[in-house]
């Protein structure tokens, strides 16, 4: 009152305001605080609009933006209900699905603050981009984009509108599976209190399996709210409770088939760091809208997995990214693969899918022009669209064809390799040329052998899908070594055979068994980082037959020995994560030799190489 005497209105109206919010429980002076209130409002804004009535209410807009600032959302929500309840206004109602929207992330009352503000004024096109944000949170995205699109036919030059229209691009990026959502995420911390202890240990060592202890005792862990299918922009109020100044981590890996470049298209509501395998490659403390693109970063991949780590801020408004990855001509990068928990099995389906395509247009291309080897070609295509048409996902989970669909690797990958060689000219004389068909012949042959087994095995579950005769095991044992050399193209493989023995003949699968040792002799191989010196022994001991495969790779430590037999198993070693593998060889081998009624084992330890036995009953 002392304000109002003294002519100083407009801080008088601040101060109750201020009265009403910060202390509604003493009746009277809120009675009286709130008349009083009324009444300057209406001296301001009760009549006509004029320069007074628009300082006034910037001035009043300044108390509740105050409490926001501070984080205390409540009571400013509070000082705009109490505004509004002395006079509607379409800009208290818009201020409030503000607070709604970006700062406690709650679209739906968002929305109905924003409904009841375009009707106290239907050409408000900021509203409207307000309602299109509140739709894509509701996950009404053609809704969404119809509220953006009645924002730009009100205001085409508004800043605002335009943002709505960026945001319809991110909307049909996502619906092309083109902006990355699917992350791993930690936080919040505190932005302006940096809490060094934990994030520095988090830039240090992102291990999605590892909890962090503040010093505070506070435990922070990752988290995975997003799958593989999921594209869009990024809300981190959806994933974090609502909290001002605040900052997360966002982690991901990008699997990159070679060493390339690739620009990182971000756009983040505040400011962004971004570190690839463990280096900063783009640090912006930008207040911004979100908006497609706002940071283009060319950023150099390594061959294999690749690290990608975001720091992202929230100084103001909402808080969240987009995140998109393309070649540096800015065409979709098609190469990578994205996946935050690093699955080696989806990653080589996703390449052999990928190899597969690229090995139809290539035969295909082949037969347009008439290149010679074109006859083999069409052998594997035949081949590939026989798996294709065959092969139903469902007896992919069976533990037969699961076996078999990865025998299909070894021969699949010579056919395509030397199919390059002849296509791209690599094999300057006839000697070589001869040799390249060969090798698809040979690998077609084998192929089509794995088929005939597999449609055999879906015409009947309950037979053994094997056909057992009589068979030398040495010379079969020397096909497959003959094989694995030739197909693997590993220069330094030294695979020496030790024979102890006459007359080494019992009922086996010839196919079956030569797909054996090709897969023990894979392992040996891709497990001997230096020393490729193999030794197989074949012997009989009483009524049994042995088959020995030695190598002097990194070993398996005893605990993970019964484990490594299992259907997709492999072991958490260091230097094991880094070979390409899916964990079905084993099984493979493990079904076959159980089938003819043998029994395979292993000794080995770290560091001093394996030993896999096969035991096999003379019938």
């Amino acid at each position: 009152m002392f304000l109002e005497s003294s002519g100083k209105d407009m801080q008088a109206a601040g101060e109750y305001l201020r009265i009403l919010v910060d202390y509604p429980d003493d009746k009277d002076v809120a009675k009286e605080s709130f008349l009083r209130l009324k009444d300057i409002y209406d001296s301001y804004i009760g009549g006509e609009w004029d320069e007074q009535s628009e300082i006034f209410l910037t001035y009043v807009k300044n108390i509740y933006n105050r409490y926001k600032e501070k984080g205390q959302y409540e009571k400013a929500l509070e000082a705009i209900r109490i505004l509004a309840k002395i006079r509607e206004l379409s800009d208290y109602y818009n201020d409030m699905g503000n607070i709604y929207l970006y700062e406690l992330n709650n679209p739906k009352l968002a929305m109905n603050n924003l409904e009841k503000a375009i009707r106290l004024k239907t050409q408000d096109a900021g509203v409207y981009t307000n309602i299109g944000l509140a739709y894509e949170l509701l996950g009404d995205y053609d809704k969404a984009i119809i509220s953006y699109k009645k924002a730009y036919q009100m205001a085409p030059l508004n800043s605002w509108t335009l943002y709505g229209m960026k945001r319809i691009d991110g909307i049909e990026l996502a619906r092309k599976k083109q902006l990355i959502k699917d992350w791993f995420f930690m936080g919040p911390f505190r932005d302006g209190e940096y809490a060094s202890d934990i994030e520095e240990e988090i830039v240090e060592d992102p291990d999605t399996t590892k909890e962090y202890a503040s010093g505070t005792g506070e435990i922070f862990k990752w988290f995975r709210p997003y799958e593989y299918e999921d594209y869009g922009y990024v809300n981190l109020g959806n994933v974090f409770l609502p909290q001002a100044h605040a900052c997360a981590y966002a982690l991901t890996y990008i699997y990159s088939p070679k060493k390339d470049k690739a620009l990182f298209k971000i756009g983040s509501d505040d400011g962004v760091t971004v570190r690839v395998n463990r280096k900063i490659v783009w640090d912006n403390p930008e207040q911004r809208l979100p908006s497609l693109d706002n940071d283009i970063v060319e950023v150099a991949l390594e061959k294999g997995w690749n690290e990608v780590l975001l720091r992202i801020s929230q100084k103001w408004g909402g808080w969240g990214f987009y995140f998109r990855v393309t070649d540096p001509e800015g065409r979709n990068a098609d190469g990578l693969i994205f996946d935050p928990a690093k699955d080696e099995a989806r990653t080589i389906s996703i390449i052999a899918e990928r190899e597969r395509k690229e090995l139809l247009r290539k035969a295909e291309e082949a037969m347009f022009y008439g290149l010679s080897g074109t006859l083999f070609l069409l052998s594997v295509i035949l081949i590939i669209f026989t798996i294709k048409n065959s092969i139903k996902m469902r007896e992919m989970r069976e533990d037969f064809t699961a076996s078999i669909t990865h025998d299909l690797s070894v021969p699949l990958s010579a056919i395509m390799a030397s199919a390059e060689v002849l296509l791209d000219g690599g094999a300057k004389t006839e000697e070589k040329r001869k040799e390249y068909y060969k090798t698809i012949a040979g690998g077609a042959e084998r192929l089509n052998s794995y088929i005939y087994k597999i449609l055999d095995f879906k015409r009947s579950k309950k037979k053994n899908p094997y056909s057992l005769k009589k068979t030398e095991i040495v010379p079969v044992v020397k096909r497959a070594i003959e094989i694995y050399k030739r197909e693997s193209h590993c220069e330094n493989l030294d695979v020496t055979l030790d024979v102890k023995g006459d007359a080494l003949s019992l009922e086996i699968d010839e196919e079956a068994f030569i797909q054996v040792i090709i897969n023990l002799l894979s392992n040996a191989d891709k497990y001997s980082l230096k020393d490729k010196r193999i030794e197989v022994g074949v012997c009989k001991e009483r009524e049994d037959i042995k088959i020995s495969i030695k190598d002097r790779g990194i070993g398996i430590h005893p605990s993970q020995l019964k484990k490594i037999f299992k259907k997709f198993y492999r072991t958490d070693d260091k230097e094991v994560k880094k070979i390409q593998g899916i964990g079905l060889g084993l099984f493979a081998v493990k079904n076959i030799v159980e089938a003819h009624g043998g029994k395979i084992g292993v000794e080995s330890s770290p560091g001093k190489g394996s030993t896999f036995t096969v035991i096999l009953p003379v019938r």
